[in-house]
């Protein structure tokens, strides 16, 4: 699940995208995957295109956990892109 300031929450899987028009300024993006929860604030310049990837991944001791509970955590992962548009 992922939201921006206090809009709307999406539910994303893999492959899902969103677009939000943003105002300029500070903003906080809130995300999680059940398990592990993120807060990353942001700033958008005037002009500014900013993307988020979202990504769920595996640790060190996953496949021991797999192996012996059937079941491992999956961490979150969060990737920024800034690109200036005219």
């Amino acid at each position: 699940m992922v939201r921006i300031d206090d809009g709307p929450t999406a539910t994303l899987v893999y492959g899902d995208r969103i677009t939000l028009e943003l105002a300029p300024g500070a903003h906080v993006l809130r995300a999680n995957n059940t398990l592990f929860w993120k807060r990353v604030p942001f700033t958008v310049e005037p002009g500014e295109h900013v993307e988020f990837t979202l990504i769920n991944k595996t640790g060190r001791m996953t496949l021991g956990l797999l192996a012996l509970l059937g079941a491992a955590p999956l961490f979150l992962q969060i990737d920024c892109r800034r690109e200036r548009r005219p």
